[in-house]
């Protein structure tokens, strides 16, 4: 199917991700479940300008007292949906899809993939790969909603 993530306000010049034990808990921003300190997460923080745009643009002898950097996106993603969204990437990238579209936008697993997987090949993919997700919320029933 390739996932086409063409629909954005902004784009980001910085980005970082990080994977690992959670500093605090959150709730994972795919399937809102809560991800405690401690368990494995994926975070990814966006930011729309590397340089403070008020500094640059007034070229101040002394920084601004608000810097600007435009917008910000902070992500968090629970391992579960991790293998999920793997699962989808390993599928899409045997159908040639280019790099940058194997996978649904940020935030968008369960619109983009989970409710469109009409032949099941996402969920059957996951399954495979993840037999352990067979409990997950979005395969017990396909037709309930997230």
């Amino acid at each position: 199917m390739c996932f086409y993530n063409d629909d954005y306000d902004w784009m980001a010049s910085v980005q970082k991700e990080t994977e690992g034990a959670a500093d605090r808990e959150t709730r994972c921003d795919e399937c809102r479940e809560v991800i405690a300190a401690g368990q494995w997460r994926r975070h990814v923080y966006l930011q729309q300008y590397e340089e403070c745009r008020v500094c640059e643009w007034e070229e101040a002898d002394e920084p601004c007292e608000k810097h600007d950097y435009g917008e910000t996106f902070d992500y968090d993603c629970c391992e579960t949906c991790e293998k999920i969204l793997k699962a989808i990437e390993t599928l899409e990238a045997a159908e040639d899809c280019p790099v940058y579209s194997r996978r649904p936008s940020l935030l968008g697993l369960y619109e983009e993939a989970i409710v469109y997987d009409d032949d099941g090949k996402y969920r059957t993919k996951a399954l495979q790969m993840f037999p352990e997700l067979s409990d997950h919320k979005w395969f017990r029933d396909v037709e309930t909603c997230a």
